[in-house]
């Protein structure tokens, strides 16, 4: 039987270093799925939209009586199992992936691109995002989110990462230095 409404966890804190490297890792994959999108700045909105929704807390719950939005992204129940469904992933019925930040971070950058593909900006697809479509507080929240890039300093993060991918062979293999190449966030 399906559980929409996920019991409460111990808080699972990640850094932003964390979030991102998933972040780019997560968004070089899904951005193949669609045209027209930048992997870094899918990753840069990505990161900093989950910092917005949970604090890059992975085990984080919506505290609000009868909401189901969970995990690092804030998902509820029926866009997940919507995002799966298009995705052609088996459906997460039980809400356990859904505490993975790396499968979050997959869901919810595919349910963006589905939202950048039809309104063309990211800031209307965070609008879309929060919203279900862009809207004034869908804008409110696209701004809040948008900002975080700069404030999260993502360029440094991203550096330092490039630096861990390029000094330890090891590494490379699943942080690839050409995952931090400048987007087109304009």
């Amino acid at each position: 039987m399906a559980t929409c409404i996920p019991s409460k966890r111990a808080p699972v804190r990640l850094t932003a270093e964390e979030v991102h490297s998933l972040s780019l890792q997560s968004a070089s994959r899904v951005a193949d799925s669609f045209s027209k999108v930048n992997a870094n700045d899918l990753a840069r909105v990505g990161t900093a939209m989950a910092h917005h929704e949970s604090t890059f807390n992975a085990a984080a719950i919506n505290p609000q009586k009868g909401s189901s939005a969970a995990g690092l992204t804030q998902i509820v129940c029926k866009t997940q199992w919507g995002i799966e469904d298009r995705m052609g992933t088996p459906r997460d019925t039980n809400r356990e992936r859904i505490f993975d930040p790396a499968y979050a971070l997959c869901l919810s950058m595919w349910y963006l691109c589905e939202h950048f593909r039809r309104y063309g900006t990211w800031a209307k697809a965070l609008s879309a995002y929060n919203q279900g479509h862009p809207n004034a507080a869908g804008d409110r929240y696209a701004r809040t989110v948008l900002a975080g890039i700069t404030k999260l300093n993502l360029a440094a993060i991203e550096s330092g990462l490039r630096d861990v991918a390029e000094a330890d062979p090891s590494a490379a293999s699943s942080m690839d230095p050409a995952l931090f190449t400048p987007g087109t966030m304009g």
